[in-house]
């Protein structure tokens, strides 16, 4: 809106120029007629090709990036202001030196024409555009801005990034093979979306911290229901990396992997879910780097996410406690099994040796610590005095 507001003034004051200086109201310029009349014409002419080239930009759907058309709609911009500020300025130093009083009113005019129908939009900050408080679709980054008084008006949203907190009561909570409920907190940095930001005003940040919330529960919850919870928790690098997948990148990388496209790539396409991530997280860390696309979850909330970082995975501490000792008692059974084993392995080679069974059996129990040493004579055990 700016750059075609703009350019209509500056065709404006081509145009007025060039009636002042056919009515003699301003003067020949040094170089002549002929030559003021062609400077006039390719003033206009310049001026409405930026205006059409702003128009073309704007609107033409068929361009690759956003990026692209708002680089060219800034440079427009600028030319135009230029252009017109120079002009402008000497317009007005011609007034002064015909009339300074005339001078004076026009630059107080357009003193208040500046105060009352332009804006600035703060640095960090977009603006949704309101006429008699509806929005009208339009949007503008910082810098300045267009409005009618009384009638129209900018919703300002900061374009800072944001952080979405996933921890306690909404943290991300799914549950492993074994019933275990594990709960993982983490974060997810971002900013609205500019080019749904119309769109972004409607949502309440609660319903986007939901929504994100549900959004890796919904594909983290599968992995995690087919591993045990240890196994699940001892994955922590390949979660994060879902969890990035799943902001960040507009196809998953399952998806890359049988894709033409990332086909060259070293996939390992032998193992599937978690694993997958774990075998493939250099591949996947360097496609994460290069893209630009919209994930599912950005374009449904209207973000620009930068980047996810996962705080810590645990589950609840009764759980842990149980798990702990269930570990205990297996790694006592096992002990006690290896020491069975070697106390049989001992008495065979005893008895071997011609130590009758009874003996055989006190000295490896004494050998290993189990109990003290004994004497057998006959059926009598006595306990042998030198120990």
């Amino acid at each position: 809106m700016t750059t075609v507001l703009f350019g209509l003034a500056l065709v404006a004051l081509f145009l007025l120029s060039y009636l002042e200086y056919r009515t003699g109201f301003i003067g020949n310029l040094p170089w002549g007629r002929i030559g003021t009349v062609v400077l006039y014409i390719v003033l206009i002419i310049v001026g409405l090709v930026l205006v059409c080239a702003y128009l073309y930009v704007r609107f033409d759907k068929d361009q690759e990036t956003v990026e692209f058309k708002e680089k060219w709609i800034g440079t427009i911009d600028y030319a135009l202001i230029i252009c017109a500020g120079l002009l402008g300025v000497w317009k007005i130093y011609k007034i002064f030196q015909y009339n300074w009083v005339t001078g004076l009113i026009i630059i107080v005019c357009l003193a208040i024409f500046a105060m009352v129908f332009l804006v600035i939009i703060p640095t960090a900050h977009y603006a949704v555009h309101t006429r008699l408080g509806k929005r009208t679709g339009r949007t503008s980054k910082e810098g300045l801005a267009f409005r009618i008084p009384i009638l129209e008006d900018y919703m300002l949203f900061p374009s800072s990034l944001m952080t979405f907190e996933l921890h306690g009561e909404n943290s991300v909570k799914v549950v492993t093979q074994d019933g275990v409920t594990v709960t993982i907190e983490c974060s997810a940095q971002g900013r609205p979306s500019y080019k749904h930001l119309v769109r972004f005003v409607e949502i309440p940040e609660e319903t986007i911290t939901l929504g994100l919330i549900d959004a890796v529960e919904q594909d983290l919850g599968i992995i995690a229901g087919q591993m045990p919870v240890n196994d699940f928790v001892s994955k922590r690098g390949a979660i994060t990396l879902m969890i990035n997948c799943i902001f960040l990148m507009g196809r998953r990388p399952e998806d890359l992997a049988t894709d033409r496209e990332f086909s060259h790539l070293p996939w390992d396409n032998t193992v599937a879910g978690i694993e997958f991530y774990v075998r493939n997280a250099n591949i996947i860390k360097a496609i994460l780097k290069e893209d630009k696309t919209t994930s599912p979850v950005e374009n449904l909330y209207c973000l620009d996410i930068d980047a996810v970082k996962v705080a810590k995975i645990t589950y609840s501490k009764e759980m842990q406690e149980d798990m702990e000792k269930t570990e205990r008692a297996k790694l006592r059974r096992k002990a006690a099994l290896e020491l069975h084993k070697d106390r049989m392995t001992m008495m065979n080679e005893l008895i071997e040796a011609g130590v009758s069974p009874d003996q055989a059996s006190d000295d490896s129990a004494a050998a290993l610590g189990i109990s003290e040493k004994k004497i057998w004579k006959g059926a009598m055990p006595f306990n042998n005095a030198n120990q």
